[in-house]
């Protein structure tokens, strides 16, 4: 879901009645092409102009930590999407002289009014995750930034209400953004320290590569041992890692797409609300690393194996007790004692998760995907996946992928 929370608006001077046309207009995209994050959002962008009159783009090669362009002020830009710190823009930008989303968080306060990355659905995400695999022993190994403090505060919250232990790592070498050489052996200490098994959230991908590098260097297996989920889902590096890198999916082009659309409507001169736009993840691209269930009970684990591979194919709960050493009772029992839910209630959940990922990735019809998610009929998803997650599959997928066009 798509939250708004109130912020102090940005002043904003009225425009000019004669607004130029879109395909006139001079934008400025100081958006880093370095990084997964900022190429994520750009393919947004580049989605929302398909639909609408081009715009004449400054769209450079970037580093994250670069400034405005010397010149750029006077090119009299119309607009600007911003991922430059507030205090090193132009003072007229600064002032609302030119329409600007940011999608950069301040060190020093909230994020800048603008379109930002949910991090508490992130965390949630990535804790739903690991805990879900059966970890009681969880960590988080993160940067020093407003963002990855957001990342930690949630993770450690979510997973401590749902009864886990959790370890924080903290270091001074966790003080700058990017890998450092130093860090792994640092981060190698903390993990030695941990009880295993544990199933550890980086603040990003770059950072779970630190992290896998430590497990090695400690002669330890992944995800056998330690369990390791990033965020961002940046393929090249996710598929570098060994073993291959789970990671939080954060729906940067949706990020990408809103921020042009909210860009296009302050400079057309529209009362546009001043609040920051919140835009939840994707959901968790599971790979390798965490590829693991973590349960003592090897028949609880048997079930659940089942259950997720199987539980769009028809799959009734006397199967599941079948395949293992338990009457279907004894099962029962034993399985909501170690998961909480019961095998009906984690049947149903699994289906539901796969009509989500459907639903966010994919264009098929809600009929196709209720056929592939083992319900009856497209109605019954629609019932079923309202009274779990309390909105519509089309609301769903509208909020995933706000490009798609409302059925007619």
């Amino acid at each position: 879901m798509i939250a708004r929370q109130s912020l102090k608006p940005v002043d904003s001077s009225p425009l000019a009645l004669d607004v130029p046309r879109a395909a006139d207009r001079r934008v400025a995209l100081l958006v880093e092409t370095s990084k997964a994050f900022g190429r994520g959002v750009l393919r947004g962008v580049s989605r929302w102009l398909r639909d609408h009159e081009p715009w004449s783009l400054y769209a450079d090669e970037r580093g994250f930590e670069e400034g405005v362009p010397p010149g750029l002020e006077a090119w009299q830009v119309d607009g600007v999407i911003s991922r430059v710190p507030r205090d090193r823009l132009p003072a007229a930008w600064r002032r609302g002289e030119v329409p600007l989303v940011s999608l950069r968080w301040e060190e020093g306060c909230g994020p800048s009014p603008g379109i930002h990355a949910d991090e508490a659905a992130i965390s949630r995400a990535a804790a739903d995750h690991l805990l879900d695999q059966g970890f009681t022993q969880v960590g988080f190994c993160g940067v020093r930034t407003r963002w990855s403090r957001l990342r930690e505060e949630a993770f450690a919250s979510l997973a401590a209400a749902r009864g886990a232990t959790i370890h924080v790592f903290d270091s001074p070498q966790s003080s700058q953004v990017g890998m450092r050489v130093d860090a792994v052996p640092a981060i190698a200490r903390w993990i030695e320290s941990l009880p295993r098994p544990v199933g550890i959230m980086a603040a990003y991908d770059v950072r779970a590569l630190e992290v896998l590098d430590a497990v090695r260097s400690l002669g330890l297996a992944c995800p056998d041992d330690v369990a390791v989920i990033g965020v961002d889902d940046d393929e090249v590096l996710c598929n570098l890692a060994s073993p291959n890198l789970s990671s939080v999916n954060q729906n940067l082009e949706c990020i990408g797409f809103e921020a042009a659309r909210l860009l296009t409507a302050r400079m057309n001169g529209e009362a546009v609300n001043t609040d920051s736009v919140f835009v939840p993840p994707l959901g968790v691209s599971v790979r390798r690393s965490t590829d693991i269930l973590s349960v003592d009970d090897p028949d609880v684990r048997l079930a659940l194996r089942l259950i997720r591979s199987k539980a769009c194919d028809g799959l009734t709960t006397e199967q599941v007790a079948g395949v293992t050493s338990l009457s279907r009772r004894s099962l029962e029992r034993q399985f909501s004692r170690a998961i909480g839910r019961s095998l009906h209630d984690e049947i149903i959940r699994t289906k539901l998760l796969t009509a989500r990922r459907l639903l966010a990735d994919t264009d098929f019809k809600l009929a196709v995907i209720a056929a592939r998610c083992g319900f009856a009929h497209a109605a019954q998803l629609c019932n079923v996946f309202k009274k779990a997650f309390g909105l519509t599959p089309t609301e769903h997928r509208r909020q995933c992928q706000p490009w798609t066009k409302p059925p007619t």
